[in-house]
């Protein structure tokens, strides 16, 4: 356990007080070069197993909270979904990276879903999801808080095309597709007001 929680100070990197978790090694490496941060490895599915490592995150998630940083594909999600579970919904930040058709160089074909994962993508983007996601905030702050029914109201839930609206909607917020609709609701409320997202809706005829 403590090997996991190792983290090598460079410069010009942003403090994080919060507990980051990421899925593998290559991806604490590549968050390194951003965050000054306390960052935990899942070592994979094997968190589902690790009782002392999911106490942790528990004692951690309830004295500083928890920013999750996993990859955006399925095995992604269900590891974020697993740590929500553990942490509570209300300490956690979750970052969220950008669907980015490519292969890691390190292996040998992509992944199931063809895209890059955290390990993958460029600094640069890492950097745009930790601070649209409010990793960089003292205290981050709702813009609306939405609902349900705000979705269905602007057609993103109800209807025959809600879920290629829905999709579209999270391209171009740079949110993942796999993302299901109560993580839509909450990254939605620190991105982006109702007005901001029907003009959006008007605009990109979507």
């Amino acid at each position: 356990m403590a090997g996991d929680r190792t983290c090598t100070h460079k410069d010009k990197r942003i403090k994080i007080d919060r507990l980051v978790i990421v899925e593998g090694k290559y991806d604490r490496i590549k968050l390194e070069s951003v965050i000054d941060a306390e960052i935990l490895i899942t070592g994979g599915f094997s968190l589902f197993k690790d009782r002392e490592k999911r106490k942790y995150i528990k004692d951690c998630a309830d004295s500083r909270g928890i920013l999750i940083v996993t990859d955006s594909d399925n095995a992604g999600f269900k590891i974020r979904n697993f740590i929500r579970d553990i942490a509570g919904d209300e300490n956690v930040i979750n970052c969220y990276i950008p669907e980015i058709r490519g292969k890691e160089a390190r292996k040998d074909k992509p992944s199931a879903e063809g895209t890059l994962g955290v390990e993958g993508v460029d600094v640069s983007v890492i950097k745009k999801a930790l601070d649209e996601c409010g990793a960089f905030e003292e205290k981050r702050e709702v813009l609306y808080k939405f609902e349900t029914s705000d979705l269905y109201e602007l057609g993103l839930v109800g209807a025959p095309d809600s879920e290629e609206k829905r999709n579209k909607i999270k391209k171009q917020l740079s949110l993942p597709k796999a993302m299901n609709n109560k993580l839509l609701l909450k990254a939605l409320s620190y991105r982006i007001t109702k007005e901001e997202l029907e003009n959006m809706i008007k605009e990109k005829n979507l």
